[in-house]
């Protein structure tokens, strides 16, 4: 992965989305989460929250069900982190998982995502 700058919160940033992708399961295509962690190292702010956001971020992918696609977390990840700012970065990712929680109604695992969303909160 490519990383964005050199400063610190990049890199702690970058190093969170190389983990999440070597802890994901071997079912999930590793791809789109790598796709969105690209895209929301671009995008998202330099905020000493970008670290704590990707740390949940790398957890709720590692709980994630082996049969669910990575794509629909990724998203709502990258929408957080794209959103966030020094006042909003705790709404903004509360907000995120409630829409990841409302897209995975039908899986099986969603008390443990439900509990990756709270613990991050």
């Amino acid at each position: 992965m490519n990383y964005i700058g050199f400063d610190e919160l990049t890199l702690c940033f970058s190093a969170a989305c190389a983990a999440a992708n070597l802890i994901s399961s071997p079912f999930t295509p590793r791809s789109f989460f790598s796709a969105a962690c690209a895209a929301a190292n671009r995008m998202g702010r330099m905020e000493s929250s970008r670290c704590h956001f990707s740390a949940a971020c790398a957890a709720a992918n590692r709980l994630s069900s082996a049969f669910k696609t990575a794509s629909y977390f990724s998203a709502a990840c990258a929408a957080a982190n794209c959103s966030q700012d020094r006042q909003a970065a705790l709404s903004s990712f509360s907000a995120a998982c409630a829409a990841a929680n409302d897209i995975w109604m039908t899986w099986t695992r969603i008390r443990r995502f439900s509990a990756a969303c709270a613990a991050a909160n």
